[in-house]
């Protein structure tokens, strides 16, 4: 069997942390960036992706309301380090919001936009879909969304008006995991693959969160930015939304999640997560 993994992402931070584990693994990793949420559900149903990345909701939309059994979150990749970003008013009629699907961070803004607003102004916010993180950071930039939910780097780029009320609301959270399919979590030789991808993938953020220097370098590169624009990202990663640093789910962070999805779909979040593995390194 060739050292061969098929990932399908999103192309915020995931890309930085992916594109640098790339030349830190003996491992083949074959990396496709999705468009939108739609597709990486689709990545993973068909199995056309050994690993994919997607929020923790969007996990539980496809184990409990698409009743899809063969997912497996596998690891935390952080908590989704999310800002509104934007603003909304409507007196100016500054009222349409980027999402990608109805599922997703879009559940944890609805919640705190119904909280924000009353009744009737709520039915005034235009909810467009409009593709995933990037896409929609461009769509702010050019004035065809008002306000959106962004994470690194987009959240931190020049001009960008970062709302601080939603990362309270937000608290604890359990944002992007990483999803195999069953199939391949109990194939032997996929397994020991799995394993391996695992353990080198948080090697691999001990070894930025332990260079301060050389990772921010390391961010401003890549994304073509500002040192002291870097810095800031950097800094973010450790917050407590940010990256995941073990192997372990934080079972606060799952609940936050799970009471979210739940209040907005009505589903009782069983007690036994049969849709997640508690892996404990090797």
């Amino acid at each position: 069997m060739d050292k061969n993994l098929k990932i399908s992402a999103f192309k915020d931070i995931s890309a930085f942390l992916l594109t640098t584990l790339q030349s830190q693994t003996s491992i083949n990793l074959d990396i496709k960036y999705v468009k939108n949420a739609d597709e990486a559900h689709q990545d993973l149903k068909q199995n056309l992706a050994h690993i994919i990345l997607m929020s923790y909701d969007d996990t539980l939309s496809i184990a409990l309301e698409e009743q899809y059994s063969d997912i497996l979150a596998i690891l935390p990749i952080h908590g989704g380090m999310l800002d509104l970003c934007g603003e909304i008013n409507l007196q100016t009629r500054k009222n349409r919001i980027g999402i990608d699907t109805d599922s997703g961070y879009a559940r944890a803004l609805r919640l705190f936009l119904r909280h924000r607003y009353s009744p009737e102004d709520y039915g005034k916010l235009l909810f467009i879909k409009a593709g995933a993180t990037n896409i929609r950071y461009e769509a702010l930039r050019d004035n065809s969304l008002d306000v959106t939910l962004l994470n690194p780097p987009f959240s931190y780029q020049l001009n960008i008006h970062r709302d601080p009320e939603f990362q309270t609301f937000l608290g604890d959270y359990q944002g992007v995991v990483a999803n195999t399919n069953k199939t391949f979590w109990y194939d032997y030789e996929y397994h020991q693959l799995l394993q391996s991808f695992m353990t080198d993938y948080y090697a691999m953020i001990k070894r930025i969160q332990n260079n301060y220097q050389e990772s921010i370098e390391s961010l401003a590169n890549y994304y073509g930015i500002s040192k002291p624009i870097a810095t800031n990202i950097y800094n973010r990663l450790w917050q407590n939304n940010g990256l995941s640093t073990t192997y372990e789910f934080l079972d606060s962070h799952l609940r936050r999640t799970e009471a979210i999805f739940a209040q907005d779909t009505g589903i009782i979040i069983p007690s036994e997560r049969h849709w997640l593995e508690q892996f404990h390194g090797h």
